[in-house]
């Protein structure tokens, strides 16, 4: 008899809080996920919370509005049903974060029917993330989450780090770990400008280290007269405000701060960088990383990203966090020539069009769905810790950092 897995026709139900550019990674990662997956020969359901930004033709897309006065818990019976519905048809429903009431939805919508439900993280088990709104999460954990999650088979981390971050929260189900895919455009023309630039492109939050970026432009901007520093993004109006407050007590020089930007925009920018950096204090991904390569941009990371294999593929900078360590990579990083820089940015290109496209990253969650549904061995990316035994004996436990 021929399976559904070997036919190719998965159902697949992804859920999401919300699909807005504001809110970042998951609102630009899900929908290509799904299309990915869309085009390996799925049908594939999305239904987020409130109006969806964007067009998404070949996505079944389901928006619900949560009640009024509950947005940030996203409480929506209209969605909860909405999920039950798809879940009877579905193979697999597939939740997106944590902490909110749809992460709860997917879970539950998943019990008494045979669909598989799964969850990716998102980084929100990360201990910096967990820090924020500490009691609101501890309370939620113990009331729901925990709960939810020991339900799901099987959960997503998008690197090795994500993965000691779940089983630092005694999470023993097996954790597939499948990087996040980007856009690699077909063909990059870079357009060289000066005074070159150094571009940050990213949420203005204090977990990003602009000030760190602050404090080392501060002591290299005189030695670097034909570089400015771009500081590209939006955030909350608090730390925006703080931002530039910093940026004039320091006397920073040549600094632009341009706001947040999206599609054609964003691709100019690109275009036009010389250097990307994320010098972030935790960062689950860094999708930003594998932006900028796929346009032949390098990059400066700090290692609280998981970003080892710039050093591997020299296209760019992975280094400890701080303005110190900083200061010494922008020393040495903007005296290169704009043909240095390009080549560097080549091999990122190169590296990130075989390791990171939405293709690849799309077939290696269909094979881990496949085996989710039929069993026997699990792809090389899947870590089993323990037992389905084991785990029963291990309950959950509040996570420490929370």
């Amino acid at each position: 008899m021929v399976t559904k897995t070997e036919q190719g026709d998965l159902n697949i139900q992804h859920v999401l809080g919300g699909l807005q550019q504001k809110s970042g990674g998951p609102s630009y990662c899900v929908p290509a996920l799904a299309t990915a997956l869309v085009d390996r020969g799925c049908h594939v359901g999305l239904h987020v919370l409130g109006p969806a930004e964007g067009e998404y033709p070949k996505l079944d897309l389901r928006c619900y509005s949560p009640w009024r006065f509950s947005e940030r818990l996203g409480y929506s019976p209209s969605m909860y049903k909405g999920l039950q519905d798809a879940a009877r048809q579905a193979d697999i429903i597939h939740n997106h974060g944590l902490w909110m009431l749809p992460n709860m939805y997917a879970a539950w919508a998943a019990k008494g029917v045979s669909c598989q439900a799964m969850t990716s993280l998102h980084g929100t088990l990360a201990p910096q993330a967990l820090v924020r709104s500490r009691w609101k999460k501890r309370f939620i954990w113990r009331l729901c989450q925990a709960k939810a999650l020991r339900d799901t088979a099987c959960l997503h981390a998008t690197s090795s780090e994500e993965l000691r971050n779940i089983r630092r929260c005694h999470l023993n189900m097996p954790v597939a770990v499948i990087p996040n895919g980007v856009d690699v455009p077909s063909h990059v023309v870079k357009t060289e400008t000066f005074p070159r630039r150094l571009v940050f492109l990213g949420r203005i939050h204090p977990i990003k280290g602009i000030d760190y970026l602050l404090q080392a432009w501060r002591q290299i901007q005189h030695k670097a007269m034909e570089w400015e520093l771009h500081l590209v993004g939006g955030g909350e109006r608090r730390h925006v405000l703080e931002t530039k407050q910093l940026a004039k007590k320091l006397r920073v020089e040549r600094v632009l701060f341009r706001g947040p930007i999206y599609g054609v925009a964003k691709t100019k920018l690109l275009r036009k960088a010389d250097i990307v950096v994320l010098p972030s204090r935790s960062e689950n991904f860094g999708i930003v990383v594998a932006e900028s390569l796929a346009y032949g941009v390098p990059v400066i990371v700090s290692q609280r990203a998981p970003w080892s294999g710039l050093v591997d593929h020299e296209c760019g900078w992975w280094i400890e966090p701080g303005s110190a360590s900083l200061y010494e990579c922008l020393h040495d990083a903007l005296q290169n020539s704009p043909s240095t820089l390009r080549r560097m940015g080549q091999r990122g290109r190169d590296w990130v069009s075989r390791d990171f496209s939405w293709s690849r990253v799309g077939d290696m969650m269909y094979q881990t769905y496949a085996w989710l549904l039929g069993g026997g061995a699990a792809p090389n990316w899947v870590d089993r810790q323990s037992t389905v035994a084991t785990r029963m004996r291990r309950p959950l436990r509040t996570p420490r950092a929370a």
